[in-house]
């Protein structure tokens, strides 16, 4: 699995605190198949506001580390951006950037409450040749309660990343059921794990990964979590299929 959605950037947010706790999430990601972590650490105002050559200063001693401790995972950088009026000029003065310096940035939406101008910012990220990612929808409650939600942000082309620890509940039934759904009618084009620390995600990567095999098809778990995640991180169009019209489904 490649991992395009990750807190483990130590010292940043509220995933790793210290350079011990990076090193140790990601050897377990290692033990358990993941090939390639792209670290996100959030940028939100004024709560987490990254500084982009720390940052990078950061990412070269873990991975200086790594070596010493003969681990071989790729590591490249991005963040989570909290979606606001602002973010062309984040993005434009480097305060928060794009995975491994692609067109594609993963943006966050916010839990609860639909926020009225997000079409319009997305719209305006479009315009300047952007791909969007909007992490983990089924964890945000308006689109819990109708999936469509998201259905004119699919028609615009963006993309959605769900939380694989979403299918057994570890952000709630809510969620769970909401994933379902979205597999379901395949709105999903990426599966992440937004680690924030050990013994959490990667440690259950086998459970949670087996429990979305049981859901979907074959291909289409490879698409979220190999084929579409690579593409993204070396800036190539990703496979979207077509999403199926809303039915009464039975959660699982």
């Amino acid at each position: 699995m490649v991992d395009i959605h990750s807190h483990i950037l130590y010292g940043i947010d509220d995933g790793s605190k210290n350079i011990e706790d990076s090193v140790n999430i990601i050897r377990e990601a290692e033990k358990n198949g993941i090939t390639h972590i792209c670290c996100t650490p959030h940028y939100l105002e004024p709560n987490f506001i990254s500084n982009f050559n720390d940052n990078i200063k950061r990412l070269e001693k873990l991975k200086n580390r790594l070596k010493q401790e003969n681990i071989t995972m790729q590591l490249s950088l991005g963040n989570e951006i909290f979606i606001t009026e602002n973010i062309l000029e984040n993005l434009y003065e480097k305060k928060a950037i794009s995975l491994n310096n692609s067109k594609y940035i993963l943006v966050e939406f916010p839990l609860v409450n639909e926020l009225k101008y997000a079409e319009k910012v997305i719209d305006s990220l479009i315009d300047m040749d952007y791909k969007i990612i909007v992490a983990h929808p089924e964890r945000y409650i308006y689109v819990q309660k109708n999936q469509d939600y998201i259905i004119p942000f699919l028609n615009k082309g963006v993309i959605f990343q769900s939380n694989v620890g979403s299918i057994i509940g570890m952000y709630g039934k809510d969620a769970k059921n909401c994933l379902n759904n979205l597999l379901k009618r395949q709105m999903v084009q990426v599966l992440a794990t937004d680690t924030h620390k050990i013994n959490s995600t990667y440690y259950k990567l086998d459970v949670l990964t087996s429990k979305i095999k049981e859901k979907i098809p074959q291909d289409y778990f490879e698409e979220l979590t190999v084929i579409n995640p690579n593409k993204i991180l070396n800036n190539d169009n990703i496979i979207v299929r077509e999403y199926k019209n809303k039915k009464k489904f039975i959660f699982f």
